[in-house]
């Protein structure tokens, strides 16, 4: 794992020193569309470190992620909405998905779309999934946006100044964050476990 994030910390930087402000929001943009393949983690962190060289601006770069990952998130949402009802409806019984629960997840979004979307952008991994069910659900895309744009802003904020504060110990931030992520990865693996056992049971999401 850390030979995979060391690879794409260089690429990134090849990328940051090369392509300037557009590498920045295209990087950010790639953040979302990748589902964290190229994680925001390391590019945000690394763009840190080159603020602390003199190379970017801190306020623009901040700008420019939080720009671009509000693109990312907006056309994950959009496709989501558009084809993502249709796809789940004809294939969802593959993946332990029914229309009852498509409903239920329109209704948790109405209630708690904005606490869900502004707080899933602190969560490793979440950070991106959480805008298909924001799509699917059909949140409104006004509301979508703002809670988006609010929730990316502090978190890109704190990887942005960590970087910059650790300067060329930036590393640092990858390998405590790694570690969160292990863990949020084995939380999702369990919920799934048991979201697929309660399907089997047929004791739906929305079901005592």
């Amino acid at each position: 794992m850390l030979n995979f994030i060391s690879l794409v910390g260089q690429w990134s930087l090849d990328v940051l020193n090369q392509g300037g402000y557009l590498g920045v929001f295209l990087l950010s943009i790639a953040d979302r569309l990748t589902f964290q393949f190229i994680p925001g983690e390391v590019v945000f962190s690394l763009l840190g470190f080159l603020i602390s060289q003199a190379k970017f601006n801190f306020a623009l770069a901040l700008a420019l992620t939080v720009g671009g990952n509000f693109v990312g998130d907006a056309i994950i949402y959009w496709v989501s909405l558009r084809g993502g009802r249709r796809f789940v409806e004809k294939f969802g019984r593959y993946f332990f998905i029914s229309a009852h629960d498509l409903n239920h997840t329109e209704k948790l979004f109405e209630k708690h779309g904005g606490k869900l979307i502004f707080w899933g952008r602190f969560i490793p991994i979440i950070v991106t999934f959480i805008s298909i069910p924001a799509g699917l659900a059909r949140m409104n895309f006004a509301k979508f946006s703002i809670y988006t744009l609010f929730g990316s802003l502090p978190r890109n904020f704190i990887l942005i100044f960590l970087g910059f504060t650790l300067g060329e110990n930036w590393s640092k931030v990858i390998e405590f964050l790694e570690k969160g992520q292990f863990v949020m990865i084995l939380i999702l693996a369990a919920v799934i476990v048991w979201y697929i056992i309660r399907h089997i049971r047929k004791k739906h999401l929305t079901h005592n």
